[in-house]
């Protein structure tokens, strides 16, 4: 019998130590990895943070860039159809101040667009480029139909010219300014959507 129990001795206060150790170094490991599990949990909660103010701020700035991008587009489509406007009545400044004035808010709306390109997909940066292009193409036909002086009777012009760039601003720009509209209120939903 003494045996047996030194057998039991021998097999048993190891595997007691060994219990014990393993229980302790599970509790140490446990609560180890809860402080790492705690500290990642902070750190991705600090990177979503960070990852969704950039991007509220990207759309913040990109929801700017279309507003003014808009605006500016409005009135230099707006000026350029009233100067090439076959009945011009109720303007009291000259042909040259209209001119210069319409050139004035194309230079502005290209300009703008230029400056913010990046804020554009690629597909909108292509029809903003396109209609940037009929509507520099219009004035030019519009500006070489005049003869760049008035008459007493009014401006002499090629009347052909002039219609054929008034057609342009009135035919082609308005079917790419709305595909641009939905585009941008596509684009500024699409935040809405993901806010």
């Amino acid at each position: 019998m003494e045996l047996v129990n030194q057998l039991l001795v021998l097999i048993l206060t190891p595997s007691a130590v060994v219990a014990v150790m393993a229980y302790l170094l599970r509790g140490f490991f446990n609560r180890a990895l809860d402080r790492d599990l705690e500290r990642y949990k902070s750190e991705l909660k600090r990177q979503d943070h960070e990852f969704r103010t950039r991007f509220s701020l990207l759309h913040e700035k990109r929801a700017e860039v279309i507003s003014e991008f808009y605006s500016r587009m409005v009135k230099a489509v707006g000026h350029l159809k009233n100067l090439t406007a076959v009945l011009r009545m109720g303007r009291e400044d000259s042909l040259l101040e209209q001119k210069k004035e319409t050139v004035h808010h194309l230079n502005e709306m290209s300009q703008f667009f230029h400056e913010h390109e990046l804020y554009f997909d690629e597909s909108t940066a292509e029809k903003i480029n396109s209609l940037i292009q009929i509507l520099r193409e219009s004035f030019t036909e519009f500006d070489v139909a005049q003869p760049g002086e008035e008459t007493e009777h009014g401006p002499q012009a090629d009347p052909d010219m002039w219609r054929s760039a008034h057609e342009r601003v009135s035919e082609e720009v308005p079917p790419i300014k709305e595909e641009l509209k939905e585009q941008f209120r596509s684009r500024l939903r699409a935040h809405d959507d993901e806010a």
